[in-house]
C-alpha cells in the first residue's frame, strides 16, 4: 500500500507527493507523480457567529440576522422575529376651530399612527344655536305728510344676517289745500293810490303746511287807483294870524276841492295867550306851511288860493 505524504491543506483536498530518488517518468517514476484526496474540517472551524443586525422594521415584525462562516463550507445564517408590536394611535389633536358662530358646523380632530396606518378623522357639531330675529326697528318716517303714504321698519336674524321688512299705510288724513280766494276788497284810498286786498283759507291745515304753500300765501294784495284826490275835508286850526290891520286875530280853517281849486274857510277869534304869528291870515300858503296843523292835513300838496 502506498503512503501519502503530509496534506496540504486542512480542507478540500491535499496534494500527496510520492517520495522516491528519481525523476517522474523514469524507470520506475512512471504514473502520477501526485495524488490527490478529499479532506474536511474538524467542526471546531466553524467562525463565531456575528451580532445581529439592525431590525428590518420598527414595527409590526421584522427580522435580525446574523451569520458565521466557515473555511470549507457555505456560511450560515439565524434569523430573529424583532419588533412584533402592531404600533398604536397617539393622542387627539385640539378641535379645530369652529367655522361658524351659529347656524350649525362641523370640527374635527385628528390623530396618527406610529406604524404608518392611516391617520384618523373625528367631527363633531359646533355652535348649533340658529339663532333669532332681533327686534324690530323705529318706523321711518312716512313718504308723505297727507294723502296717504307708507312707512317701514325692518328686523335682521341674528345668525344668518338675513333683513326682513314690514310696512304700513300712515298720514291717511286728506291734505290741507287752498280754499278759493275771496272777492276783491274795496281799495284802501278814497282817492289816488290804495291797495286791494282778498284772502283765501287752507282747509284742512294751517298755511305753510301740505299743499298750503306758496309765495303768494293766505292773503294777496295788489294797487288800486282811487282817481284823483280832489276833495280835501276841513284841515284843523291854522296858527293864530293876523285879519289885516284890524282885530282880533284869528285861526284858519279850510276845506275845498285840489282839482277844480275852489275853497273855503272859516275861522275863530284865537284862544287867550295864544302865540300870534306875523303872517296874514289870507296868505294860506305860508300860514299853513308854518303851523303844525298842516301836518296834519289829509290832502297832498296842492297849490293854496
Amino acid at each position: 500500500m502506498r503512503s501519502f505524504g503530509i496534506r496540504s491543506h486542512s480542507c478540500g483536498f491535499s496534494d500527496d507527493v510520492q517520495p522516491g530518488g528519481g525523476s517522474p517518468g523514469q524507470d520506475g517514476c512512471m504514473g502520477a507523480f501526485v495524488d490527490r484526496q478529499d479532506c474536511f474540517a474538524p467542526p471546531s472551524f466553524w467562525a463565531q457567529w456575528s451580532g445581529y443586525t439592525q431590525c428590518s422594521a420598527s414595527c409590526k415584525g421584522g427580522i435580525q440576522r446574523r451569520f458565521r462562516s466557515h473555511p470549507c463550507q457555505t456560511g450560515e445564517s439565524e434569523t430573529l422575529a424583532c419588533n412584533t408590536s402592531p404600533g398604536e394611535y397617539g393622542q387627539w389633536s385640539q378641535w379645530t376651530r369652529c367655522p361658524v358662530s351659529c347656524g350649525g358646523g362641523t370640527v374635527r380632530r385628528f390623530r396618527t399612527h406610529n406604524c404608518g396606518e392611516p391617520p384618523q378623522t373625528e367631527t363633531a357639531p359646533c355652535n348649533t344655536d340658529p339663532g333669532f330675529f332681533g327686534q324690530w326697528s323705529n318706523w321711518s318716517v312716512c313718504t308723505k305728510t297727507c294723502g296717504g303714504g307708507r312707512k317701514s321698519r325692518t328686523q335682521r336674524q341674528t345668525c344668518t344676517g338675513q333683513l326682513v321688512a314690514e310696512s304700513s299705510s300712515c298720514n291717511d288724513n286728506p291734505c290741507a289745500i287752498w280754499d278759493g280766494w275771496s272777492t276783491w276788497g274795496p281799495c284802501s284810498a278814497s282817492c289816488g293810490n290804495g291797495t286791494l286786498t282778498r284772502s283765501r283759507k287752507c282747509r284742512g291745515g294751517r298755511p305753510g303746511e301740505s299743499l298750503c304753500v306758496g309765495s303768494i300765501g293766505a292773503i294777496q294784495s295788489v294797487v288800486c287807483d282811487a282817481g284823483p284826490c280832489c276833495d280835501f275835508g276841513w284841515s284843523g286850526w291854522s296858527a293864530c294870524c293876523k285879519n289885516g290891520n284890524t282885530l282880533p286875530d284869528l285861526q284858519v280853517r279850510l276845506r275845498g276841492n285840489g282839482c277844480t281849486q275852489r275853497w273855503e274857510n272859516v275861522t275863530r277869534i284865537c284862544p287867550p295867550g295864544t302865540r300870534v304869528l306875523n303872517i296874514q291870515c289870507s296868505n294860506h300858503n305860508v300860514l299853513f306851511a308854518s303851523s303844525e296843523q298842516r301836518r296834519r292835513r289829509r290832502s297832498v300838496e296842492v297849490e293854496l288860493p
